[in-house]
C-alpha cells in the first residue's frame, strides 16, 4: 500500500511543477510559442537528447571508478543502463531514480549501503562542479545575474559553505571512519556485531575511492567530459532557433543557461518539469534579451525531447526492475 508520506511527496512535487509551469507560461502567447516550435530546425533539436543520452557514458565511467571498492569489475554497459533507468525513474517521481539505479546494479543488502555511498559522492561531485561554474559565472556576469535572478542573492555563500563541509565530512569519514567504528565496536561489543554496524562499514567502503589518489585523474576526466557534453546539449539546439546568429550565443552562454537551469532542477519536480522551463527561459530572456515566447519554446522542446528520450531508453528497464521486485511478493 502506498504510504501517506509518498502521496504527500508526489502531490508536493506535482504542485511545484504546476506552479513553475504557470510561472513560465503565464505571460506568453501560446499560439506564438507553437508557431516558433513549428519553424525550429528539428535536426538541431534532436541533437539535445542525443547528447544527454551520450552523457550517461562518462557518468557511467566515473561511477565505475567510485564503485570499484564495492563491486569490482562491474561492466560499463550495466552501469550505463542503470543510470538511464534512474533518470526514467526521476521522470516519474523525484529522486526515486537514485534508488532505482542502485537496484539495477545490485540487490544484495550487504552491498546496497556501499552503493548508496558512491551515489552520494557522485552527487557531491556534481554539486562541487556546479558551484565552481556558478562562482565563475557570478564574477563574469556581475550585476546582470543578480538583476535577473534576485532569488540567488545570498544563496551562493551558504551553499558553498555547506558543500565544503560535506566534502570535509566525506574525506574525514573515508580516512578515519573505520578507525572510529573499530573504537566504537571495542567499547560496545554487541553493537560491533549488529546489522547497523555492517551497514555503516559498507557505506564507508563506498567512499574508499575518495582516498585513492590514483582515481582522481579518472574522476576529473570523466567529470569534465560529462559536463562538456551537457553544455553541447544546450548549445546545439541554439542553432535550431537561430540564437547563434541573431543573439551571438556561444558555448559560454550555453554553460550559463545550463547552470541556471540545473539550479532549478534541484527543486524536486518529476524530471525537472516546470522548474527547467522557468529557469531556462528566464535565463535566456533576462540575460540575453531573447523574446520570452522564443525562450519558452526553447525550454519546452528541449525538456520534452530529453524527458521522452529517458522514458524511451530507460523506461523498459525501469518497468522490468519494478516487476521483478514485486515477483517475490506475488509468489
Amino acid at each position: 500500500m502506498t504510504s501517506i508520506k509518498t502521496i504527500v511527496k508526489v502531490a508536493l512535487s506535482l504542485g511545484l511543477t504546476a506552479f513553475f509551469l504557470w510561472s513560465a507560461f503565464r505571460t506568453v502567447d501560446i499560439a506564438h510559442v507553437i508557431q516558433i516550435l513549428r519553424e525550429a530546425d528539428l535536426t538541431w533539436l534532436l541533437a539535445s537528447p542525443v547528447m544527454i543520452i551520450l552523457s550517461c557514458y562518462p557518468r557511467a565511467r566515473r561511477w565505475k571508478i567510485l564503485m570499484e571498492p564495492v563491486l569490482p569489475g562491474t561492466s560499463v554497459r550495466k552501469i550505463f543502463m542503470a543510470i538511464v533507468i534512474g533518470y526514467a525513474g526521476n521522470n516519474l517521481v523525484p529522486r526515486a531514480g537514485e534508488i532505482a539505479r542502485i537496484w539495477a546494479i545490485e540487490r544484495d543488502p550487504q552491498k546496497l549501503s556501499g552503493l548508496a555511498a558512491t551515489v552520494a559522492v557522485e552527487r557531491l561531485l556534481d554539486l562541487i562542479t556546479m558551484m565552481i561554474v556558478f562562482g565563475l559565472m557570478t564574477f563574469a556576469l556581475r550585476g546582470r545575474l543578480s538583476e535577473a535572478f534576485p532569488q540567488f542573492e545570498g544563496v551562493a555563500t551558504p551553499a558553498t559553505i555547506v558543500i565544503a563541509l560535506a566534502v570535509v565530512l566525506v574525506l574525514v569519514a573515508s580516512i578515519y571512519g573505520n578507525l572510529m567504528l573499530d573504537a566504537l565496536g571495542r567499547r560496545f561489543p554487541k553493537f560491533s556485531q549488529s546489522r547497523i554496524m555492517g551497514l555503516l562499514r559498507s557505506f564507508l567502503q563506498g567512499m574508499e575511492a575518495v582516498r585513492m589518489p590514483g582515481s582522481y585523474f579518472g574522476i576529473f576526466l570523466w567529470t569534465f567530459l560529462l559536463n562538456f557534453i551537457y553544455v553541447l546539449s544546450v548549445y546545439l539546439p541554439f542553432f535550431a532557433f537561430g540564437f547563434d546568429e541573431r543573439f551571438n550565443l556561444g558555448l559560454i552562454d550555453a554553460l550559463t543557461v545550463l547552470t541556471i537551469a540545473t539550479i532549478g532542477i534541484i527543486i524536486p519536480t518529476p524530471g525537472g518539469a516546470g522548474t527547467y522551463h522557468y529557469f531556462c527561459s528566464l535565463a535566456l530572456n533576462s540575460l540575453y534579451a531573447i523574446p520570452l515566447e522564443e525562450a519558452v519554446a526553447f525550454a519546452t522542446v528541449v525538456h520534452a525531447l530529453v524527458y521522452l528520450s529517458f522514458l524511451f531508453v530507460g523506461g523498459p528497464g525501469l518497468m522490468s526492475l519494478l516487476w521483478n521486485r514485486r515477483q517475490p511478493q506475488a509468489s
